[in-house]
């Protein structure tokens, strides 16, 4: 938690990773995607969930964001 914390605070890292991982929330993926589809380039998002501990959580996550990709 420690490392996370640090790293989400330090302008270096975050400049560093905003092209790959705009951020941790679906919102901002999606508005980067938007940015770049208006550019002309495609995406695609994945949703690692590493930070979930049991299969009922990863569910209740999928669920969530499918009904929010196809609003």
């Amino acid at each position: 938690e420690w490392l996370r914390t640090q790293a989400t605070r330090s302008t270096v890292v975050r400049r560093s990773v905003n092209r790959f991982m705009p951020g941790e929330r679906l919102d901002d993926a999606l508005a980067a995607a938007r940015a770049l589809q208006a550019s002309g380039m495609s995406t695609i998002l994945t949703h690692l969930g590493e930070n979930v501990r049991n299969w009922l959580l990863g569910l209740e996550g999928r669920e969530a964001d499918l009904s929010r990709l196809t609003a």
